[in-house]
């Protein structure tokens, strides 16, 4: 989302003033009306991290999408990044069906059945690149996703773009959601509303939200108060703070259930290609000694090849590095869509888990039991009408 001009504060640009007069790239380049892929940040990081290696610099790829960075670090991790994937240009005809949510779903059933289950019918953005893959290559995404897995040919196989350091600036969930929290205000001290007003001026109800900048965090959480239909921000405040903590939560999964098996994998093809450490960051107080001293003493034994002084996890958070034997990215037996008639989404649709452990979690969750309750209710409100219209009878 920085790389839309503008919206400083709704992206969480980082202030030039704390910049230190560090170049920062790929910030507020792209007008609101383009979409911006992971090809093309793939195409824009890499030109960029070759310059500064031209010039002797180290580059520091920071914070952003997990999904993005992982196209730039490692060949053939994402379909978008294959090495297999041609540019042939769209027909009219399948851009109009790209450009329909329910059309793109109905195409991707027919020509990849398989990878239209992995992913949640409201995906549109995931389905839509999906079946523009398929579009542009002839080939099925499941067919790309395994041979990515599987190691294929060579041409597919997952594979390190360059000798990496990841550091992984860890904090206890605990004590992130709070943080996260304060962030939320921060913005809102600073000038979020004036960010989410703009916006709206440039919104209409044709525009898809899980497109282009439309998909930041916090517009769509405000759009009841922006519409009328709220009197107060404070419910968009209350929606923007549960999002950015759910959002934290699937990156904190991405890097433990999709990096460091991606990592482990490339290792034993490639032993000092990628490494990955870890600093705790739960104590702000600590910050100097635990993050910024640590992973300076880190990165320098890196730079100069020289074994780690300092574990790559601090004592007690060895298991935050464990890798499960098994990746799951592309496992179709944990795609099982399961609904829930009684959990309805806004719009009146059947709730909809992919996954055993998505279900799991939806069918213990504090929505669930009220809906059961409710519904337990209302029946029991019909069975004493129905006794009653009995009796009178």
């Amino acid at each position: 989302m920085q790389m839309y001009r503008g919206l400083d504060n709704i992206t969480n640009k980082h202030p030039v003033a704390e910049r230190g007069g560090i170049a920062h790239h790929l910030l507020g380049h792209i007008g609101w009306k383009e979409e911006y892929s992971v090809k093309q940040f793939e195409e824009e990081a890499l030109r960029i991290i070759d310059d500064i290696h031209s010039r002797g610099k180290v580059p520091i790829l920071v914070g952003g999408t997990h999904y993005y960075n992982q196209a730039v670090l490692f060949k053939n991790s994402t379909i978008a990044s294959s090495e297999a994937i041609s540019n042939r240009p769209l027909t009219a005809q399948q851009e109009e069906i790209l450009n329909s949510p329910a059309k793109v779903l109905e195409k991707l059933k027919t020509v990849d059945p398989l990878v239209a289950q992995k992913f949640h019918p409201n995906d549109t953005r995931r389905l839509r690149r999906a079946l523009e893959i398929y579009f542009t290559t002839d080939k099925r995404p499941s067919d790309i996703y395994s041979e990515q897995k599987t190691g294929g040919e060579l041409e597919t196989q997952l594979a390190s773009r360059y000798r990496s350091l990841i550091l992984w600036i860890w904090s206890e969930q605990s004590v992130l959601d709070p943080r996260l929290d304060a962030r939320v205000d921060d913005m809102v001290k600073n000038g979020l509303y004036d960010e989410v007003n703009e916006m709206y001026k440039e919104y209409n109800p044709d525009i898809d939200l899980e497109r282009g900048v439309w998909q930041v965090i916090g517009f769509r959480q405000f759009l009841p108060w922006l519409k009328g239909e709220d009197e107060s921000p404070d419910s968009g405040v209350a929606a923007m703070k549960q999002a950015t903590r759910k959002y934290a939560k699937r990156q904190t999964k991405w890097i433990k259930k999709k990096l460091l098996y991606m990592t482990k994998d490339i290792q034993t093809r490639e032993e000092d290609s990628v490494h990955v450490g870890v600093l705790d960051a739960t104590d702000l107080n600590d910050w100097s000694t635990k993050v910024s001293q640590r992973g300076v003493a880190i990165a320098k034994d890196f730079l100069n090849h020289r074994p780690f002084v300092h574990a790559l996890a601090p004592p007690g958070l060895e298991h935050l590095l464990d890798t499960r034997s098994e990746e799951e990215s592309f496992n179709p037996d944990k795609w099982k869509h399961f609904t829930c008639d009684v959990c309805l989404t806004s719009e009146g649709n059947p709730h909809i888990s992919v996954g055993q452990d998505a279900w799991d979690i939806h069918v213990k969750s504090r929505r669930h039991r009220q809906a059961l309750k409710k519904q337990k209710r209302q029946r029991e409100i019909q069975e004493w009408k129905e006794n009653k219209k009995q009796e009178c009878s």
